[in-house]
């Protein structure tokens, strides 16, 4: 397992790229104490995350009628390995030491990512953190509305 970068203080995570090609992208990441990203797709790129220590807490999310719900919340540890379908909308928060391996098929071109607590979609590049508020050069377009593909 490739060394893990030391947790951020001023994001849900700090991730290290281990590989981006153009059928495959894998990254470590390790998580602030309590870490969690708002919700956000993986563009058309199919999501493998594989808890590599620690406890995760794995959101679904959907947008019905112009409204963001929260659809499911399941809590997973160490070894266990989540599937991210391409467009599904999805968060992780960290639930006690958290270290995840994330593989992509296909690298992330782009990424939808919602704020939770106010209508406010952002359509970020590839290669953006899964955070808000994102860098300005990371925004595509956003729009104070929440939308999904």
């Amino acid at each position: 397992m490739p060394e893990a970068p030391p947790p951020p203080t001023d994001h849900p995570y700090a991730r290290r790229v281990l590989q981006a090609g153009p059928d495959l992208e894998r990254m470590v990441a390790s998580w602030r104490p309590g870490g969690a990203t708002p919700p956000h797709d993986h563009g058309e790129s199919l999501g493998l995350v594989r808890i590599v220590a620690g406890r995760a807490v794995h959101r679904i999310w959907g947008v019905r009628d112009g409204v963001l719900r929260e659809l499911s919340r399941t809590e997973h540890g160490a070894g266990e390995v989540l599937v991210v379908r391409p467009g599904v909308l999805h968060g992780l928060a960290d639930a006690g030491g958290l270290v995840t391996l994330h593989h992509y098929a296909g690298p992330i071109d782009e990424m939808w990512v919602l704020d939770p607590d106010r209508p406010y979609t952002a359509r970020l590049r590839g290669g953006a953190g899964a955070w808000l508020p994102a860098d300005a050069e990371d925004v595509l377009w956003s729009v104070d509305a929440w939308v999904s593909r």
